[in-house]
């Protein structure tokens, strides 16, 4: 009983807002589910979000605490991919593991609406490990599904403004599909479509609701080297917050938010590799942050 009137204390009229996923983002563009036929890849993803607003479940700017008015959040993806070139029901398998370092954990600003207190050096973040993946090709379409897992190896204290990590196990359901509406497969759209379901935080009978999030592209290529795309994200909590410690202010509160941007992809022959910016502005946000978000990729497959 004293632990719920602790978290009362400490959030109540100030937690209206939800950001739990450990997807990031805008991870994924241009011709997301086209992988290699066999063999590695490495991909060093970095993104630069910065928000400047708050907004309410209605999409209400919240006045904030302190004098801190723009949060920067960095991210820094080390993505290691192994695909073989053995068939299971038709379609090729792979795995793969994501070791993340950022600066803050968001969705502490939402919890404190602050922006205060926010670490400046990157850290060890939850480590993702994706031991399903299956990837389907068809001519002009290509499909994969996938299966994973968020470990909570970043750090993680209840209330605290330093965490790099969400303090809870998640699992990660993937659905992602390019098609190209040309022979020459210069002209495409791609969907990488993501649910999160979400454990208990570390300390506390807290449970964040399921997440949804879409990264989708559609763009045209030019002599087989450049790309020009637009670009974009959705996300939306699918399922409240449940348990004993949420407090009344932040009940049947669901967050969303929609991004759109410019996107240049860039391949180079000589070193099997693919060098990827996006830059996405949030047009809607709803109990989050809306800011911008720069997204810089660099993948070699080897």
């Amino acid at each position: 009983m004293l632990k719920k009137w602790i978290a009362l204390l400490l959030f109540s009229g100030s937690l209206s807002a939800q950001m739990q996923n450990h997807y990031i983002l805008g991870t994924y563009g241009m011709n997301s589910a086209v992988k290699p036929e066999r063999g590695g890849t490495y991909s060093n993803v970095y993104t630069l979000y910065k928000a400047e607003r708050l907004n309410d479940r209605s999409g209400h700017k919240i006045p904030l605490k302190g004098s801190k008015k723009e949060l920067d959040v960095q991210y820094l993806q080390n993505i290691y991919g192994y695909y073989s070139s053995a068939k299971l029901f038709g379609a090729s398998y792979g795995l793969q593991i994501n070791v993340p370092c950022e600066n803050f954990s968001l969705d502490q600003a939402e919890f404190h609406r602050t922006f205060e207190g926010a670490r400046k050096k990157l850290k060890l973040g939850d480590i993702y490990f994706e031991p399903v993946n299956f990837r389907w090709n068809w001519s002009r379409l290509y499909f994969f599904i996938a299966y994973g897992a968020y470990a909570p190896t970043g750090k993680y204290e209840t209330n605290s403004m330093k965490n790099t990590g969400l303090g809870n196990w998640g699992q990660l359901f993937t659905l992602a599909s390019t098609v190209f509406f040309d022979q020459g497969k210069t002209f495409s759209a791609s969907a990488y479509a993501t649910y999160e379901i979400h454990e208990k935080k570390r300390g506390s009978d807290f449970r964040p609701g399921d997440n949804f999030c879409l990264d989708w592209a559609v763009g045209k290529t030019f002599d087989r080297v450049l790309t020009l795309a637009v670009a974009g994200y959705y996300a939306r909590q699918w399922k409240v917050d449940k348990g004993s410690d949420v407090p009344d202010a932040a009940k049947n509160v669901r967050d969303k938010v929609v991004a759109i941007g410019p996107e240049v992809d860039l391949f180079i022959p000589q070193m099997n590799g693919h060098f990827t910016a996006r830059y996405e502005f949030e047009v809607q946000a709803l109990s989050r942050t809306q800011g911008r978000r720069v997204t810089i990729l660099a993948l070699f497959a080897f």
